[in-house]
């Protein structure tokens, strides 16, 4: 009767056993799905993050733009900075030829340099070689003028005539981008730095 008590007893605890077992797996189970549920569904919401950063920069406005798309603020001026780069490749651009000693010339590897207040312009010239004119550039009554300061080639003084070409083309491009304000806003003054130039306009 013992025996048979004590089979009893170490059957029962052996089903007990396997029961606990089948439920841990099942408990088991569960959880891992769980994990997995978490994991998919934070993986969209991360990709919906990634998918927002975006990069800014670019390339940046040209001269023109800057001036067609300036916004006046509460005082109704505005500040304009132009730097060497924007204006050598305005320049560039509008450019033409010139008549010099009866033949159509153009000044040659046109540079911009801001500095001291003034805008140094380098270029070789036909028949003159590498020139280069310093001009002090100011506004008179809302209109771009310039003074030119030295003119040289080699060392020695270049005249007018050989000058203009290098003039006209500086202000044939910043005339270009004045031209583009928006209406009723104009020319007010104009700093040259080191390296760039600031160019004020308001109401006009």
């Amino acid at each position: 009767m013992t025996v048979r008590k004590n089979m009893l007893i170490s059957f029962l605890l052996m089903l007990m056993v396997m029961a606990l077992s089948a439920c841990g797996g099942r408990a088991a189970g569960n959880s891992a799905v769980g994990s997995g549920r978490i994991s998919q569904a934070a993986q969209p919401a991360q990709e919906a993050v990634t998918n927002t950063i975006t990069t800014s920069g670019g390339q940046g406005a040209t001269m023109g733009e800057k001036f067609a798309t300036v916004q006046l603020d509460g005082s109704g001026t505005a500040e304009i900075t132009i730097t060497e780069a924007e204006l050598n490749v305005a320049i560039s651009q509008v450019q033409t030829a010139t008549t010099l000693r009866g033949r159509a010339v153009k000044v040659q590897e046109f540079t911009v340099r801001f500095t001291g207040g003034t805008i140094i312009v380098g270029g070789t010239v036909p028949d003159t070689g590498y020139m280069e004119v310093v001009f002090r550039p100011y506004v008179n009554s809302g209109i771009l003028q310039f003074e030119v300061i030295s003119a040289t080639a080699g060392g020695v003084n270049v005249p007018p005539l050989v000058w203009q070409p290098a003039e006209q083309a500086l202000n044939d491009a910043l005339s270009q981008a004045l031209g583009q304000l928006p209406p009723g806003v104009g020319l007010q003054s104009i700093t040259v730095g080191e390296g760039f130039m600031t160019v004020i306009v308001g109401v006009a």
